[in-house]
């Protein structure tokens, strides 16, 4: 399999199952794992886990991205 070019984070957040019936949560879990342990197999996602919830800032240095071609 051809390596691919970029590496992408996907990052997943929101309250979605607030309004969910338990079988639609558990529902929407089974399919989140079948597609993600098939990426997985596949050797088109790399494994990573859940942020830590909260945390500091201990140093605080300007970042900037660019220049731009659209500006």
């Amino acid at each position: 399999m051809e390596q691919p070019k970029y590496d992408y984070l996907v990052i997943s957040r929101g309250k979605w199952d607030e309004r969910a019936s338990p079988e639609e949560v558990q529902r929407a879990i089974d399919q989140f794992y079948s597609w993600y342990e098939g990426h997985l197999a596949s050797g088109r996602m790399k494994p990573g886990s859940r942020l830590q919830p909260a945390g500091k800032v201990i140093a605080h240095q300007l970042i900037t991205d660019g220049p731009f071609t659209e500006t």
